[in-house]
């Protein structure tokens, strides 16, 4: 137990294991996320499904993430958000954009 080798391979796998929890699991993208306005949630859950609610409707969908993009399929409709530094999704739809602006997560 006094053997220099063992501690230096002892303290090595703390910092290694405390690096990996502090930067391998990043910001997680699960949760919901609100237009200013309310009119619009998107919620995000794990294994890809999610809720896209807009002006009352709501349809269940799919999601994956690339990167800093997320695309969004319900039923016929598709669309792609891009995550942004502050963690809020812009729509790449100009309608949806122009219409709701960002949704910042709520939840």
């Amino acid at each position: 137990m006094n053997n220099p080798n063992w501690r230096r391979a002892a303290v090595f796998s703390v910092v290694f294991c405390t690096l990996l929890v502090v930067f391998g699991c990043g910001p997680s993208i699960k949760g919901t996320y609100s237009s200013t306005s309310g009119t619009m949630t998107l919620e995000l859950r794990s294994g890809g499904k999610a809720s896209f609610t807009m002006m009352g409707e709501t349809q269940e969908c799919t999601y994956t993430v690339s990167g800093k993009n997320i695309h969004l399929t319900c039923g016929k409709n598709e669309t792609d958000f891009n995550i942004m530094d502050d963690g809020s999704l812009t729509s790449k739809s100009p309608f949806i954009g122009a219409t709701f602006g960002a949704l910042r997560k709520t939840k």
